[in-house]
């Protein structure tokens, strides 16, 4: 299953073609844990990327996160629209 995940993940990041194509990323650390979906992401097409903080965004793991980002976005060819947004503020399990 997470195989089959990955693989589907993969291909909507290189399909990502179409104006309004976006991410949105609940929990994701962008740490060299995450670094294969990260990949991806940098590699991909996606236009738009949301990325969750949770607490304080001037916070030491935020602030990881936030440079993580931006490090993605410098890898990328093609431009990439970061959005940060509150986790706390989604409803993601009810």
């Amino acid at each position: 299953y997470l195989y089959h995940s990955y693989k589907s993940f993969g291909e909507r990041m290189r399909q990502g073609t179409r104006a309004n194509t976006c991410l949105f990323t609940y929990g994701l650390s962008f740490s060299e844990n995450d670094a294969h979906i990260t990949r991806k992401i940098a590699n991909g097409r996606c236009q738009h990327l949301f990325v969750s903080l949770y607490g304080n965004p001037d916070s030491v793991a935020n602030k990881k996160i936030r440079s993580a980002v931006e490090n993605l976005r410098a890898r990328r060819s093609t431009p990439l629209e970061v959005t940060f947004y509150d986790a706390a503020s989604t409803r993601v399990w009810g």
